[in-house]
């Protein structure tokens, strides 16, 4: 039988070992991720050509694939989806909203992944952080008292900023664009004429028009 100082050995050259097998793939991850952020939209086969004055919308997600499904049918269903870019913002990589992404056949589609979000690490989310309204001393788990320094929060802050600034100064797609964009979030179900009745605002706002609408009883779409 080996002396426990042995076995303390092993085991701590075995953790070593893993522990650099995790990092190295998460160095391998981030490569990947940081390449896809280079590569130009998808669906060019399908959709060559955007619209003129097309709105370019940015899709801000987390890890909310029932509400992404449900979004993306809901974006899928809207009149003029096939004119426009659409950008999605991944807060980290997680396969399930990759999938979910990945299948998207109906516009353009591009996708970013923030690179502020190692897991296990701050400001990434780790599995012993509180949750928003934990008692640190009760539950004993890893946070502070204020909204400011909560794992959870501070993760998709960083996101949103990271996000923003990519988008106006970063993308080749969008840092030159002066028309419309619009951003929308995971929990966000657009109704099937928001694109159009967007662009209907923004003709309004061009024209100088006093706001008249014209909507037939029964229709989904509106006129000046």
């Amino acid at each position: 039988m080996l002396p426990l100082q042995t076995w303390k050995g092993l085991l701590f050259g075995k953790l070593t070992t893993l522990v650099r097998h995790l990092k190295s793939e998460l160095r391998a991850l981030s490569t990947s991720l940081d390449q896809r952020d280079k590569l130009p939209p998808r669906n060019l086969n399908l959709f060559p050509n955007l619209a003129k004055d097309h709105t370019k919308i940015i899709f801000y997600v987390h890890n909310l694939p029932l509400y992404l499904k449900l979004v993306v049918q809901s974006l899928a269903a809207e009149e003029g989806n096939g004119e426009t870019l659409l950008i999605v913002s991944h807060g980290g990589y997680f396969p399930e909203m990759d999938s979910i992404v990945q299948g998207i056949r109906f516009c353009q589609i591009k996708q970013i992944f923030a690179p502020y979000s190692p897991p296990n690490s701050f400001p990434g989310i780790s599995p012993g952080d509180c949750a928003d309204q934990d008692d640190l001393v009760v539950m004993k788990c890893n946070g502070t008292d204020d909204r400011y320094s909560n794992h959870n929060i501070v993760s998709l802050k960083h996101h949103w900023w990271w996000m923003l600034n990519t988008v106006w100064d970063v993308l080749d797609e969008t840092k030159e664009f002066t028309s419309h964009i619009l951003f929308i979030e995971e929990d966000h179900y657009i109704c099937p004429n928001a694109y159009w009745n967007l662009h209907l605002l923004n003709r309004i706002e061009t024209l100088n028009m006093p706001l008249l609408l014209c909507c037939k009883p029964g229709s989904i779409r509106c006129e000046l």
